[in-house]
């Protein structure tokens, strides 16, 4: 029983061991049961890359079904969350003037103005936005069609894979040191990224044929290297890279314009709450487990002491009786033990010291405590007086009168009689003897 009950509560100790964040992700259904690996795809123009592995598969169209088989041929592993990083030209950004909202604030204060910032756009639009890097910086806005990452993450579903995030693949790595801004070119489509403090601030993009005309090829030189010359120690021109050169550094989605398509976020909020009834079941199982281990050992412990006390009863009338008995005995003994003892050995050598040589003893008798004397003393008046000193002997006196000799004793006949001190004879009988006496 004690073992059991020592089982069920090591196993609720290990639970606040926990770091106090993971803990409360633990309760809240937060953390998954196994850690489940998330490995990044980029999709480029003809082609879906796996940069960890080094792989690719050829694409013939950018459909979400065809990206999917591809994802699939590419990652033929169980239990994967794939982050997709899409091209520049799939997003629509915005860096805006919005002083004095927080960061939630922001997000809805965006949403609400898509119709004037996007005017024509009409589908629904997924959004991130990134508060300003720094006081009085602007704010950055990133839409996705909405459509398109639901239609990616069902294709995915189809087959096995979990597409957890969606990344913009120009925000993926930061440019090289000296460097504000990160220009991708893919095709036809050019997309610049303005990074400040280690994340991504301002984002451009345009086609290649747009900046054929030299009035918008000048906006676009100015955006870049006007802003550029701005910060200090910065080269004027941006970081150029095409093809491979882009992308070869990226190995995860860690990016603050990641996106998570809405149904990766109900499938996500399902399994947390799936995983927190099931986690409540275990706790609530450990604490029946060890509520059940502490009645039972309380039970076991009732019954040992039930069965303990019931022997102690058993051995108290037991005691008991062995108590009477023992009283019973002790009074039937009690005359025998309490009898007056009257030291006879005693009294004869106290009267062989007190009585002269002259003198002596003809009859002793010792009763109740009394003692007579009769005998013959040239002196008896002496003898009483002698015996009456000896602190043994109480109440000296003849038991009769003296009378001379005749024949051959000498001396004049006496009877003595006294009582011997501490021998309370009448005293025992009254108590011990009452029908007796």
């Amino acid at each position: 029983m004690n073992e059991r009950l020592q089982a069920w509560v090591a196993v609720l100790r290990q639970l606040p061991q926990l770091p106090p964040q993971r803990w409360r992700r633990w309760r809240q259904g937060g953390e998954r049961d196994e850690e489940v690996q998330e490995r990044l795809l980029l999709l480029c123009a003809d082609r879906l890359i796996d940069p960890v592995a080094g792989r690719e598969e050829p694409l013939a169209e950018g459909s979400a079904e065809a990206v999917a088989r591809a994802a699939r041929r590419l990652l033929p592993g169980d239990r994967l969350q794939v982050a997709l990083a899409l091209p520049g030209d799939e997003f629509f950004a915005l860096a805006l003037d919005m002083p004095g909202l927080s960061a939630e604030q922001l997000h809805d204060a965006v949403r609400l103005q898509l119709p004037d910032l996007l005017p024509g756009v009409e589908q629904p639009m997924a959004l991130r936005v990134l508060p300003p890097a720094s006081p009085g910086g602007r704010v950055l806005a990133l839409w996705l069609d909405d459509e398109r990452a639901e239609s990616l993450f069902h294709a995915f579903e189809e087959r096995g894979l979990f597409l957890a995030a969606l990344a913009p693949r120009p925000a993926l790595i930061p440019p090289a040191t000296g460097h504000r801004w990160r220009c991708e070119a893919e095709g036809d489509f050019l997309t610049c990224v303005e990074w400040s403090a280690g994340r991504p601030v301002r984002w451009l993009g345009c086609a290649r044929g747009d900046l054929e005309q030299p009035a918008l090829r000048d906006q676009w030189r100015e955006a870049l290297v006007g802003e550029a010359l701005a910060g200090e120690g910065q080269d004027a021109e941006p970081e150029m890279l095409e093809g491979e050169a882009a992308w070869s550094g990226a190995r995860n989605a860690e990016t603050p314009l990641r996106f998570v398509p809405r149904a990766a976020s109900l499938r996500t909020e399902a399994a947390r709450r799936h995983r927190l009834r099931r986690r409540q079941l275990i706790v609530a199982a450990v604490t029946a487990g060890l509520f059940l281990g502490v009645w039972g050992l309380l039970a076991g412990r009732m019954a040992y002491f039930e069965s303990k006390l019931e022997r102690l009863k058993v051995d108290a009338r037991e005691a008991s009786r062995l108590r009477a008995e023992t009283v019973g005995i002790e009074t039937r003994l009690a005359p025998v033990r309490d009898f007056p003892d009257q030291d006879v050995a005693g009294v004869i050598k106290l009267l062989n010291a007190r009585i002269p040589r002259d003198s002596w003893i003809e009859r002793l008798q010792i009763d109740g405590g009394v003692v007579e004397l009769e005998g013959y003393s040239p002196d008896p008046a002496g003898l009483v007086a002698a015996l009456a000193e000896t602190p043994r002997f109480e109440e000296v006196a003849f038991s009769r009168a003296t009378r001379g000799s005749s024949g051959r004793q000498q001396g004049d006949r006496f009877g003595i009689r006294f009582r011997l001190a501490g021998v309370d004879v009448a005293g025992y009988l009254q108590e011990h003897l009452p029908v007796e006496r």
